[in-house]
């Protein structure tokens, strides 16, 4: 078994850039709209609960939904000016997009879910959606547990990875008891995620126990993935 500590690695990854422009949209949205809770409503619809990161990943779920904006009951002047806002958006996103890391390496993930679950005192369980290059498309955290479980369906896992259109992704979950180690149902969950994402042509590339500044890859300490 192999564990890890985030505390006493150095890298040099941008994980401030890393944020969220859903709040852009939501606010140009209010604009178009006239009303707040209307554009939030509607952000709501769009995003679903996902943190989404990657110009590319809200651009696409902009698109499907603007191409029946009835849907979303815009007019054909709001749905206009919203492309228009789009359009000029992708040109201030083109330059962040070349900044945002690619997860390569098991260090990058594990610090990404260290700062982002790893400090919990309860149960957390993350996925983080990538594209083909490995660079970050979106997060969520699919569900809260109590103080010593959590319980996820690998449907739920796949349902997100699909509606982002991600290429590949990887999972983790804390242990607030600050034990590292994965216990039985964390290597059958595994499992299962491995055999469902096989069969949806989908890589899932590490599974990661974190707490707060500690971390193990499954991918590295069993042979599930050999």
């Amino acid at each position: 078994m192999i564990a890890h500590d985030c505390n006493a690695l150095q890298i040099n990854t941008p994980y401030a850039e890393i944020t969220s422009d859903i709040g852009a949209i939501e606010v140009t949205l209010s604009q178009i709209l006239k009303s707040k809770p209307t554009a939030k409503r509607l952000c709501q619809k769009i995003f679903g609960n996902a943190q989404l990161h990657s110009p590319h990943a809200i651009s696409r779920l902009l698109r499907l939904h603007l191409e029946q904006p009835d849907r979303l009951g815009l007019t054909s002047s709001q749905t206009k000016a919203l492309k228009n806002a789009i359009a000029f958006g992708h040109q201030l996103y083109a330059q962040a997009q070349s900044t945002l890391p690619a997860f390569t390496e098991p260090p990058i993930a594990a610090q990404f879910l260290c700062n982002t679950i790893g400090w919990s005192n309860v149960e957390q369980f993350a996925i983080l959606v990538l594209d083909i290059k490995n660079q970050i498309l979106g997060t969520q955290v699919l569900t809260k547990g109590g103080l010593t479980c959590v319980e996820i369906s690998p449907r739920e896992i796949f349902e997100i990875v699909l509606r982002l259109n991600g290429y590949s992704f990887i999972v983790g979950h804390n242990h607030p008891s600050g034990a590292i180690g994965p216990s039985s149902e964390d290597l059958e969950l595994t499992r299962n995620i491995l055999q469902g994402a096989k069969v949806l042509d989908l890589d899932c590339l590490d599974h990661f126990i974190v707490s707060g500044g500690a971390w193990r890859s499954l991918r590295e300490s069993t042979g599930l993935w050999f």
